[in-house]
């Protein structure tokens, strides 16, 4: 099971893993803290390291990135 906490002050996610079976904890909870960036904040990151961006995709497909894409791909290359 997975549960997961969004800090939008912070932008951190902080995601909970319940290893379970039949209703039995296998193992310990582990928690991961993930910092989410906005597209628009990658778009700076990217530029300010010198990176040019060719391409962005919302999934693995190629799929065009909108508010509603579960992923951020970037292909980039250098200046």
């Amino acid at each position: 099971m997975e549960t997961n906490k969004f800090d939008e002050y912070t932008q951190v996610n902080t995601l909970t893993w319940r290893l379970e079976r039949n209703g039995q904890l296998l193992k310990d909870e582990y928690y991961f803290r993930m910092k989410m960036f906005y597209p628009h904040e990658m778009d700076i990151l990217l530029d300010n390291s010198g990176l040019v961006i060719k391409n962005k995709m919302g999934d693995y497909e190629g799929s065009p990135m909108n508010e509603k894409s579960g992923m951020q791909i970037y292909v980039c290359g250098r200046v």
